[in-house]
């Protein structure tokens, strides 16, 4: 398959001063946001890009979006330099970063989109077909005759995701796409961006949100303190961990069980080795068990157990 994205010894530091007092300066502080970290991503990939705050991962979009220069590195989207900022670049690209909007703060929200599509060059019909496919898909009509600073976050970021995908973008560079939200709309953003990704769309996806995430994605990479820790499948990350999640209901609860983290009731959850499953299962419907089930640890547990085995 053709890259999309390729990122080789990416460096990018930090400098800034701490302030001892409010009107004197301190000493310098170097931070090291990224450590010469390499990676691809594959065109029609969705890829997961995650990690803890402070990991690198907001200034990594950056990079690719064009917003920041690397210190040292190569790094190619599309086959172009992104910091280059070319316009066949930028017309290829959509970026969305939840924490900052690029909707006009005091105007009503569509003057937002209908200077985009001067700015995009997008034909009358096409953006009304576009615009009205995005709106009924994030239920966003209701918002866009409102200025922006009337909406709510999660109104706002459902705005703004509608803004991002407004040209029909080649890739798509998501940060944090669900602040603010509610699981109704988490869950049709979700299906939205599963769909658009079997559609041909490269995606790069930032969020905190894991569940959200484990939805969408079947490879991640995953960032601490500026170095990929792991890049691979979901499944794969799963594996590391050495342990299942067994929750069990009981009519009456036995004692002495072994494995039992939690309990609620006549409710258990035990982390029962993976080797151990089999034979813990089998022992557990000898009694009077009401209800039983087998997962596998939830993505967050994964996460932090791969930082702290890295």
């Amino acid at each position: 398959m053709e890259e999309a994205i390729v990122v080789e010894e990416l460096r990018k530091t930090y400098r800034k001063v701490r302030r001892k007092f409010l009107l004197f300066p301190g000493e310098e502080e170097v931070v090291e946001a990224l450590k010469g970290i390499t990676f691809t991503v594959e065109k029609g990939e969705v890829v997961g890009y995650l990690g803890p705050n402070g990991s690198g991962k907001s200034t990594t979009l950056k990079i690719l979006s064009g917003v920041l220069h690397p210190d040292e590195g190569r790094v190619s989207v599309l086959g172009f330099t992104p910091w280059e900022r070319r316009r066949e670049f930028l017309e290829r690209i959509g970026v969305m970063f939840g924490h900052r909007t690029f909707l006009f703060w005091e105007i009503p929200v569509i003057d937002t989109f209908l200077f985009y599509r001067e700015a995009y060059g997008i034909d009358k019909e096409t953006f009304e077909d576009r615009l009205g496919q995005l709106s009924e898909i994030l239920d966003i009509g209701e918002y866009l005759e409102k200025p922006a600073r009337e909406l709510s976050l999660g109104e706002r970021i459902r705005c703004e995701l509608a803004l991002t995908l407004l040209h029909d973008p080649d890739i798509v560079l998501l940060d944090e796409p669900f602040l603010g939200m509610d699981v109704w709309t988490r869950e049709k953003i979700r299906l939205f961006l599963r769909e658009i990704g079997r559609e041909g769309k490269t995606i790069l996806l930032s969020s905190h949100q894991l569940e959200d995430v484990e939805e969408i994605v079947e490879r991640v990479i995953l960032l601490d303190r500026g170095r990929i820790v792991f890049d691979g499948e979901i499944e794969d990350l799963k594996g590391m961990v050495g342990w299942k999640r067994v929750v069990v209901t009981f009519s009456r609860r036995p004692r002495g069980l072994p494995y039992v983290v939690r309990s609620t009731g006549n409710t258990l959850e035990l982390r029962v080795p993976r080797e151990d499953v089999k034979s813990v299962v089998k022992e557990l419907l000898e009694e009077d068990v009401v209800d039983l089930t087998v997962e596998e640890p939830d993505l967050e547990e994964v996460l932090k157990y791969a930082i702290r085995s890295a």
